[in-house]
């Protein structure tokens, strides 16, 4: 699915050492294409009027003890197709190890 995307906005905020929380706006992603919502490339299917900009705010921290790191982020995305009630949000949980 190609996307561009114009203009993002980002802040990095240290509160000590080993803990970072993070605010990310990406005011536009476009969607040349998205096969979710326009449907079949190479034949005729069901698809709605999607919107062509969405738009993320990306709001998360990370933590940092040892070799381990631990990281939490949320997104709130914007409706992507006419007719959405409201847009979508999800988070997602991240653990790595460095040796």
């Amino acid at each position: 699915m190609p996307r561009l995307i114009p203009v993002t906005f980002a802040i990095l905020m240290t509160i000590v050492p080993l803990v970072h929380i993070y605010l990310l706006r990406q005011l536009a992603v476009y969607f040349l294409r998205d096969i979710f919502l326009d449907g079949n490339t190479f034949a005729s299917s069901h698809s709605v009027a999607k919107k062509i900009f969405v738009s993320d705010f990306v709001i998360g921290a990370s933590v940092v003890y040892s070799n381990f790191k631990f990281s939490y982020a949320h997104v709130l995305r914007t409706s992507e197709f006419n007719g959405e009630p409201e847009g979508h949000d999800f988070g997602s949980i991240s653990l790595s190890y460095t040796y």
